[in-house]
């Protein structure tokens, strides 16, 4: 006769499934680090341009960026065994490149020679809405608690602002207002599925 098994009966308000294991503090800590680097670099980004194009031209600034960052990841791929993108894919790459990179950064470089990198800041912050516009109007519709949250950020980038002026050369400030729409564009861009390129 086989052997009976029992189980003892849960104590009272405990679970009878296994608990949820925590995630381990190495983990929190190292979330905690990467957002404080976001918020640092990040957040910093604007008066560090600000300060950079006093020395470079604005668009040589930012390419100098671009190419130092793009090879750094270039030589991180080969060194993991990562394909390279062949020439469909680079093609596919060039409207989302040139929205993020040219209009979006490169709007910035031009415009912080005269608009106060703080505005520049707070202009650039509107860039989630112009996300969740342009993601409606192709399809993709924001939830409403999606919308609830761009509301509340998009009334702190109001409250910020102030009503202080965009200051500084005219058409630099049409090209800060264009900025965070180009950075919009391109990332909805990027995120629409697109047919795979052949490997």
């Amino acid at each position: 006769m086989p052997p009976r098994i029992t189980t003892s009966p849960p104590l009272p308000g405990v679970s009878g499934s296994l608990p949820a294991i925590a995630p381990p503090a190495l983990a929190d800590l190292r979330l905690l680090l990467a957002l404080a680097a976001v918020y640092v670099i990040w957040g910093s980004t604007y008066l560090a341009m600000r300060v950079a194009v006093h020395g470079l031209p604005p668009l040589l600034m930012g390419a100098t960026r671009f190419i130092l960052a793009g090879a750094l990841l270039l030589g991180y791929a080969v060194v993991r065994g990562d394909r390279l993108p062949g020439a469909r894919q680079w093609l596919l790459s060039l409207p989302v490149g040139a929205l993020l990179f040219v209009g979006g950064n490169g709007f910035v470089a031009i415009a912080v020679q005269s608009v106060p990198s703080g505005v520049a800041a707070v202009v650039c912050a509107t860039m989630p809405l112009w996300v969740a516009v342009l993601s409606a109007a192709t399809g993709e519709r924001p939830s409403a608690r999606e919308w609830i949250g761009l509301v509340v950020g998009f009334a702190g980038v109001v409250v910020l602002f102030g009503g202080a002026s965009l200051g500084g050369h005219p058409a630099h400030a049409v090209l800060i207002v264009l900025a965070p729409l180009c950075w919009a564009g391109g990332s909805v861009l990027a995120r629409r599925p697109r047919r795979r390129a052949p490997r």
